[in-house]
């Protein structure tokens, strides 16, 4: 049975040394209002003084829920949250993008990665102002299928939940009771467009893909049947995911000298 009180004492003391090794001055993290950035800030807090902490709240076309929901997490845990809006500049990029493209409407999967590079640009930029190091909020599950994007989300200096599934995620929230049940129980969304939710996005809810991926993992990329309901073909499905998205993995390769 994981105690997971003492994973997240873990994670905060990992965090704390990471900082003093880097000699860096705090930590930024985007707030998503979302249950993966929530447990990381919940984390942060648990971690350093709130006076290292840039907490910010990056609306692109946004839910307005998810700017409440960010906002609730950071007032329960007595942090403030800067909040840019980046329509203005998503617009932009969009209208030029159109305007080299006859004008052509651009797809809802192009702009989510416009706004998803937007977010990771300003916190970089933040980081860099002020000599501070960006948190991914990314789980497990969505690094092995590298379900984000390239220079966006995908992008940080350090990895806070990356060991954990996303089903484990909730564990460690529901061991957090600063962290609002509004976020506990919404879809899990990457708020990328109207309505977008991870789990349509995925093709799996998160609890069937965490069972694929861990047999995955353990089984070495062979499907092994445990009459778990876990089709070979939805286990295939997976595995696809994970070998087409390896190069989200890696660093840009170099072509070799002669």
């Amino acid at each position: 049975m994981i105690n997971w009180k003492n994973e997240i004492k873990n994670i905060s003391n990992w965090m704390r040394e990471y900082l003093v090794d880097s000699g860096c001055g705090g930590y930024v993290l985007g707030c998503s209002g979302g249950i993966d950035s929530s447990v990381c800030l919940a984390i942060l807090k648990r971690s350093i003084s709130v006076e290292n902490i840039k907490a910010v709240a990056l609306p692109c076309n946004s839910n307005a829920d998810s700017l409440i929901d960010a906002q609730k997490l950071a007032d329960n845990l007595g942090i403030k949250l800067e909040v840019i809006n980046l329509g203005n500049s998503f617009n932009t990029i969009v209208e030029n993008l159109k305007s080299i493209n006859n004008n052509e409407e651009i797809s809802n999967l192009v702009k989510g990665n416009i706004a998803a590079r937007l977010r990771m640009v300003h916190l970089y930029s933040i980081a860099n102002q002020y000599n501070m190091l960006v948190i991914g909020t990314c789980n497990k599950s969505e690094l092995m299928i590298s379900y984000g994007t390239k220079f966006g989300d995908l992008s940080s200096d350090l990895e806070i939940i990356g060991k954990w599934y996303k089903t484990e995620i909730y564990k460690l929230a529901a061991s957090m009771p600063e962290i609002p049940e509004s976020i506990i129980n919404k879809k899990p969304s990457a708020d990328l467009w109207q309505n977008q939710t991870d789990e349509y996005d995925i093709g799996f809810n998160y609890p069937t893909l965490d069972r694929i991926l861990q047999s995955w993992e353990s089984d070495n990329g062979k499907y092994i049947d445990y009459n778990d309901d876990i089709t070979e073909e939805d286990f295939n499905k997976v595995s696809v995911m994970i070998k087409k998205s390896e190069h989200k993995r890696k660093m840009p390769p170099m072509c070799p000298r002669l």
